[in-house]
């Protein structure tokens, strides 16, 4: 995987999780990226607080456009690029709710 592709879908990633954890008082913010080399898969897992995460799970999320920020400042692009991104090393990411409070999205690509 080249590097600048890494670095786009890590970073729409966390940046979307930083987003959304800033909404809740600090207490419950909750943050973590996982990464490892499993079974000759690359295996991201990015976790964050994201109050109704089920509902989250059932929304067009990868739809180029689609946004959940209500603020006007965001184009609905970054999880549209990080599925392209993620189909064009042939790999696969899934959106799952573990908690009524957070919400997982976890890549892999084969390596």
């Amino acid at each position: 995987m080249k590097s600048l592709d890494l670095t786009r879908l890590i970073g729409n990633l966390t940046d979307n999780a930083f987003d959304e954890v800033l909404k809740y008082p600090e207490d419950e913010r909750f943050v973590e990226l996982h990464g490892a080399l499993e079974g000759g898969r690359l295996v991201f897992t990015i976790t964050n607080t994201a109050k109704d995460a089920k509902a989250l799970s059932e929304m067009p999320l990868f739809a180029s456009g689609y946004t959940t920020k209500n603020d006007g400042g965001h184009q609905g692009l970054g999880l549209s690029i990080v599925k392209s991104i993620v189909e064009n090393y042939k790999g696969s990411i899934t959106v799952q709710a573990s908690r009524d409070d957070r919400v997982s999205f976890v890549i892999e690509i084969p390596n």
